[in-house]
């Protein structure tokens, strides 16, 4: 079983979609490793993110937003206390993802772990997680994200080159990664989506990965580096993501999730019919 789930940086846009449009998408994420095995949690909080409420040993950052009152906010900090122990890693500075990760070393141990970047909300069933452990579970190696994107979009991600597995047409085995490369640079259209499961050898490539552009730790070049030492397997997904970090990819979620709510789709829906588009 997956011991450790690790809540990405990108909580900035803490209160989007999850628990539907009324919730943090960290709720989301948190409900996703649940139902993935994971029993765990490190939260690595961006560190523009006030830290803000403890409760039932439990600490979220308060959103930048004002949604409800307290409790609201009271009944959610233990919502996420029932579903799972929570410890966190504040990264005190903006070095890149790959330094994220370093942070929750000692948290993590010797042990397989999740990375899920909450700006990529996914909404799969069986959750995204769950069908990478399963992919972890059959290959004992580090499982990748990735989904297609075609034409001039492929320069927005990180890039596999990789080719498919026999027996499996979803799953690829990883030659080598390419950060945002152009259109007629990318060496397949299998970008990277912000869920990783990552083999503890992670954390002594990361420590020695040199730093990349912006003076930032990246955590796919540090995947890059282990991938001289192990297997990497990218694992495409089914499901639809969002991107939480994108304004309309924001709104668009916000819609959807809302529309999945028993107690807000009628009532939205025939909001929705009232405009006047």
């Amino acid at each position: 079983m997956m011991k450790w789930l690790i809540i990405g940086i990108g909580l900035c846009n803490l209160w989007v979609t999850g628990a539907g449009a009324a919730g943090p998408n960290v709720i989301d994420e948190l409900s996703e490793g649940c139902a993935g095995g994971s029993i765990r949690t490190s939260l690595l909080l961006d560190r523009t993110m006030p830290e803000g409420l403890i409760a039932a040993n439990v600490l979220v950052a308060c959103p930048r937003r004002t949604v409800g009152t307290f409790e609201d906010l009271l009944t959610i900090v233990r919502q996420i206390s029932d579903m799972i122990h929570v410890a966190y890693v504040r990264q005190k500075e903006a070095l890149g993802l790959g330094h994220a990760v370093l942070m929750a070393r000692e948290l993590v141990g010797n042990e397989p772990f999740a990375v899920l970047l909450a700006d990529d909300v996914i909404d799969a069933n069986p959750p995204c997680l769950k069908q990478m452990i399963d992919q972890f579970d059959a290959t004992q190696s580090s499982i990748i994200a990735t989904q297609q994107v075609d034409g001039p979009a492929i320069s927005a991600y990180g890039v596999l080159d990789a080719k498919p597995v026999e027996g499996n047409d979803r799953l690829y085995d990883v030659r080598n990664m390419v950060e945002k490369p152009k259109l007629e640079e990318a060496p397949s259209n299998l970008a990277i989506i912000g869920r990783y499961i990552l083999t503890p050898k992670i954390f002594d490539v990361l420590d020695k990965t040199p730093l990349g552009a912006g003076g930032e730790l990246q955590l796919t070049d540090g995947m890059r580096l282990l991938l001289k030492q192990e297997k990497i397997f990218g694992y495409r997904y089914e499901g639809k993501r969002h991107d939480a970090g994108d304004k309309l990819g924001f709104l668009k979620a916000t819609v959807e999730f809302a529309l999945k709510r028993p107690e807000l789709r009628t009532q939205f829906r025939e909001y929705l019919k009232t405009l006047k588009l």
